[in-house]
């Protein structure tokens, strides 16, 4: 198997514009046309409505809360340089599926959050499709010609602020590094994807990843050797790693402690010593035969179970509970279901018992959503399945999931991670031509 270098699943999780963000769009091509109506009525015709400098597009939906993040932050951009040139228009891609009270619903979930740039709405998700949007949400920037300068997939906390900077650039807020000098000689185009690397390793550099940092702009520099802006930033680089494996060496330390004022070194004392059951002696079991209990104690210690003649006939207890992917996906059901997304609950309760066809919640989940689309037979025969289906069960003490370092396990975590939320039916919202979700 040929070896992936640290640079590029870097750029694969953190690159700010990602050329494959969307499936039928890319950078440099011009903005797809189209009209799309407000919950209050109005149409917006996307060439008509773009900013004097930069238009951000935002595909969301009300059930991302990625969306709402960036929904806000961008209404408080635009708050800030509407006057500058910036629109921002919000296409709302819920699902294909409307209810008859939907759009006033829409509209009163943005006039809660206090968005005043537009807000449409993609009833039948037609350019949701057309662009090709992979994840909820997703983002393009264009510039007053309509020529589409960078796309965002998802919004996490290491994309955000790359595809910000694009925006502010384009409004000329911001300038870029090589823009002071642009004057004194000509504009250098770095080769390949260079300045993408670059740029990756500019961001790890400011999040203080010093060693991911070399290994990108070492990457940029294959793509292109004289790129001067790379070179400056892995000699930044190199004297960040530099300076942190200094701190962290032994000789670091020492000079941390001595450079301290009103602090001497501390002096190393031995640690007392610690009485443990090895010390003691087990308990002499010469006339029955069998272990005393501190040596069985140590035994149930190394190995987990208990040995010796009462164990041995004594069945060891399974591993029992449901998967915790039909776990997720059900209590995403129960979420649309109380919101009356019957064809969407359907969805991914049908995903739910996929991943565990022992799972009788999600069996029952599945035969509710039928219900209330009318289908009484097919919920029946979903029904007799589910009595037959084992009850859930939480995993015993000792087997279950290991806690996550902030103390929850898997099953706990919240769908969607920090690279987008999922759709629905558990992928991209319903009908629409979409993979996947970050």
């Amino acid at each position: 198997m040929r070896r992936v270098s640290w640079g590029v699943l870097a750029l694969l999780f953190l690159m700010p514009m990602a050329a494959w963000a969307f499936k039928r769009t890319r950078e440099g091509q011009e903005v797809k046309d189209f009209r799309l109506t407000t919950p209050a009525g109005e149409t917006v015709h996307l060439t008509e409505a773009l900013g004097a400098k930069a238009t951000v597009v935002v595909f969301w939906a009300m059930w991302s809360p990625r969306s709402e993040e960036a929904l806000r932050d961008f209404q408080n951009l635009y708050e800030r340089y509407a006057d500058r040139g910036l629109q921002v228009i919000a296409v709302n891609v819920e699902h294909q599926e409307r209810d008859p009270g939907e759009m006033e619903a829409i509209g009163q979930w943005a006039a809660d959050r206090g968005l005043t740039f537009p807000v449409v709405v993609d009833t039948d998700l037609s350019v949701f499709n057309r662009y090709g949007v992979i994840a909820v949400p997703s983002l393009l920037l264009c510039d007053a010609q309509g020529t589409i300068r960078a796309l965002l997939e998802g919004y996490s906390d290491m994309t955000r602020d790359g595809f910000k900077d694009e925006v502010l650039e384009l409004l000329g807020v911001l300038r870029k590094p090589e823009a002071v000098s642009a004057e004194a000689q000509p504009t250098y185009r770095p080769k390949g994807m260079a300045e993408r690397y670059t740029r990756m390793g500019e961001i790890l550099l400011q999040r203080r990843m010093a060693a991911r940092a070399v290994k990108v702009f070492r990457q940029a520099l294959e793509e292109d050797p004289d790129y001067p802006r790379a070179r400056q930033g892995l000699a930044r680089a190199q004297e960040m790693l530099g300076k942190e494996q200094h701190r962290a060496s032994p000789e670091g330390e020492v000079e941390a402690r001595r450079s301290a004022p009103g602090q001497e070194p501390e002096k190393q004392e031995r640690p007392a010593p610690v009485a443990t059951t090895l010390e003691k002696e087990p308990e002499k079991t010469e006339r029955s035969g069998k272990p005393g209990k501190t040596e069985q104690a140590e035994t149930t210690e190394t190995t987990g179970k208990p040995e010796g003649p009462e164990a041995a006939g004594r069945p060891e207890r399974p591993a029992t509970g449901p998967d915790p992917r039909a776990l997720r996906y059900v209590r995403m059901g129960r979420l649309l279901l109380a919101r009356r997304f019957y064809p969407n609950a359907e969805a991914v309760f049908r995903r739910a018992v996929e991943a565990d066809p022992a799972c009788r919640e999600a069996y029952l989940g599945l035969a509710e959503a039928l219900e209330a689309q009318g289908k009484t037979e097919e919920a029946k025969a979903v029904r007799a399945r589910a009595r037959s289906a084992p009850a859930a069960q939480p995993p015993p003490t000792g087997t279950g999931t290991a806690p996550s370092p902030r103390g929850e396990t898997d099953e706990g975590r919240k769908p969607g991670g920090d690279r987008g939320d999922p759709g629905p039916d558990g992928g991209s919202p319903r009908g629409a031509d979409a993979d996947r979700d970050r």
